[in-house]
């Protein structure tokens, strides 16, 4: 359930009656950031206002997902930094006395959790929660950045955080919406958490423990962990309910921690044995970070993991705290996204959603029509060629089918096939086993219906895709039937694609090997073929040839980025920064029994 919005001007004077009660930190940056939120708020107010008035981008779905009450935020220890509090290396080698050389350490320094072991070891356990307990409640004064965290008014924070710093934020930025705190199992049967869910309050999980719980232990070292994350079952499993549903925004977070990960990996797993996979993936709920210091793979190494790396924006200052004002820029960019949705118009949601429609479910059709016809192969195996079976076949599939239904044996030696009208069998004869192509290979490995990567077709040399069924008799696959796609032949993917083109929208349909299958932007059209092929008709190899879509793919930065590098999880939001001022936003998902990536983009400019 959603709260109800703050409002960017009433987030302004909070801000200047927490500096006015000196409970905020007063920065040097403040003014700069008031001046923004004064600036943004008359931007967005303006009846001519884009979603290129914000310094940020952030996804639509996310936008949405904040009004709605479906998205959530998940802060750790980068919230807290300007305050006072320590990063972990610091804490442990100038606070805790742990050896510096022994954190520097490479193997170390990248395992906070035996990091902590080691100083629980020299400081011993109890003295090292309470070292670290002092300080933790020694900061007065919270950041901006947690009272523009607070005026999101998400339904759900989690946090990794041991200060009370946000939640001392919350009291005063919102003083009639309760916040319940939940550290353990124990805190989900209240009456408070109860009536939280229901949309009467605000639920923050400290899932690592609190440090104004003088009575509760914090979770710390690997010991810890093992206990605390199999002891509170209950809580780990409505945490992993609430990732589950809501969309998510890491913030201020390294992503070092196994737990953590350990939880996103729990989510996804869930979300993907519910697949029917021989359905277009419905969208899940995204998980998003917004990570500062990004290098060339950052945003490819989070995509593997599930997640959208978003980057802060490049802001000026006169001060040298750039990641504190980056951090609040943002932040201050979402309030005012979700006081006026400048987002929803540019939404790629509904055109996704619109192509797997017409682009994915006829092509499953397809295949699934093929594999009705198994049982007719076995017996055109088993004997004498059926000729008129294969060819009814291919006439049924139409344009799937506009190279032909062919029928190899187990070795990939043409048993028979059908062409359809235009095209002459005398030419189209193989006079070696097919057993060498990729296809083929995929099918004695996988054994199940698939839809192949595009090829360089042997006959005309145009891109080609082979929906593929193993022919299995006995648990063997004794042959292949398979149908050849001449993709410019395919009708919907370039109906589809000029609608798009017309709104300055591009389509990306990239193969497994980052192939497209059409031209994104239209850079050119089908054509008649490399290869001729005499006695057929010039119409029935139109296509496009797969040697430019090859060449196009590996020049094209969307392309490789799109087929490389992004792992879609059902639906995912991808972010390419292509300069300062530029970015491409694009959707994009997998067709299911295919390695085909279907993906809409847009181009968006930040007004300089």
């Amino acid at each position: 359930m959603a709260h109800k919005i703050l409002r960017l001007d009433s987030f302004i004077e909070c801000v200047d009656r927490l500096v006015a009660a000196q409970k905020v930190l007063d920065v040097p940056i403040l003014k700069e950031l008031q001046d923004y939120a004064c600036a943004l708020d008359k931007k967005v107010e303006s009846a001519k206002a884009t979603w290129n008035e914000f310094e940020s981008f952030w996804p639509p779905r996310y936008i949405e997902g904040l009004i709605n009450g479906d998205a959530i935020v998940f802060f750790g220890s980068g919230i807290s930094l300007p305050c006072g509090i320590p990063t972990w290396g610091t804490l442990l080698t100038e606070n805790l006395g742990l050896d510096k050389s022994l954190a520097e350490d490479d193997d170390v320094n990248s395992d906070p959790l035996t990091m902590a072991e080691l100083a629980a070891e020299h400081l011993g356990s109890e003295k090292l929660q309470d070292v670290l307990r002092g300080i933790m409640n020694r900061p007065e004064r919270y950041s901006v950045n947690h009272i523009a965290l607070s005026a999101l008014r998400c339904p759900v924070y989690i946090t990794t955080n041991y200060d009370s710093l946000f939640e001392r934020a919350w009291k005063d930025v919102n003083p009639t919406l309760p916040l319940v705190i939940v550290t353990n199992d124990a805190d989900l049967s209240t009456s408070d958490y109860q009536r939280a869910i229901t949309g009467n309050g605000t639920i923050l999980f400290k899932i690592h423990g609190s440090s104004d719980r003088l009575d509760e232990h914090m979770i710390l070292t690997r010991r810890d962990y093992r206990f605390h994350y199999r002891v509170n079952l209950p809580m780990f499993t409505e945490v992993r309910r609430i990732l589950g549903k809501c969309h998510t925004l890491f913030l201020g977070f390294g992503h070092r921690d196994p737990e953590i990960s350990r939880l996103v990996d729990d989510v996804i797993h869930e979300y993907e044995k519910n697949l029917n996979p021989k359905q277009p993936p419905i969208a899940r709920p995204q998980f998003y970070s917004l990570q500062f210091d990004m290098k060339q793979y950052t945003s490819e190494v989070y995509a593997a993991r599930g997640i959208v790396a978003l980057k802060p924006p490049a802001i000026a200052t006169e001060y040298t705290d750039v990641k504190t004002k980056a951090l609040a820029v943002s932040l201050i960019d979402l309030v005012a996204a979700k006081q006026r949705n400048l987002h929803t118009q540019e939404s790629l949601e509904g055109y996704l959603r619109d192509a797997m429609n017409s682009i994915a479910i006829p092509l499953l059709e397809a295949v699934e029509k093929l594999s009705g016809s198994i049982a007719d192969a076995i017996v055109n195996l088993s004997g004498p060629q059926n000729t008129d079976s294969l060819q009814s076949l291919c006439d049924s599939l139409g344009e799937f089918a506009s190279q032909g239904v062919y029928l190899l044996d187990d070795q990939g030696t043409v048993h028979d096939f059908a062409v359809p009208k235009g095209l002459t069998k005398n030419n189209r004869q193989f006079a070696k086993p097919l057993n060498h192509r990729p296809y083929f290979q995929q099918a004695k490995l996988f054994r199940s219906p698939f839809v192949s990567n595009s090829a360089r077709s042997l006959i005309n040399g145009q891109s080609t895709l082979f929906l593929c069924v193993p022919v299995i008799q006995s648990e063997q696959m004794i042959g292949l039937l398979f149908s050849a796609l001449q993709i410019g032949q395919w009708k919907a993917p370039y109906a589809f694609a000029e609608k798009l083109w017309n709104k300055n929208l591009s389509i990306l349909l990239v193969d497994g090997n980052g192939t497209c299958l059409i031209p994104p932007a239209n850079e050119f059209q089908v054509q008649e073929p490399p290869i001729k092929v005499l006695g057929e008709t010039p119409t029935a190899n139109i296509g496009f040839p797969f040697d430019r879509l090859y060449v196009l793919s590996r020049r094209d930065i969307l392309v490789k980025h799109i087929g490389k590098n992004v792992v879609p999880v059902g639906q995912d939001d991808d972010v390419l920064e292509l300069s300062e001022n530029l970015r491409q936003y694009t959707v994009v998902s997998q067709i299911p029994q295919t390695p085909i990536k279907l993906g809409i983009s847009v181009s968006v400019h930040k007004d300089t």
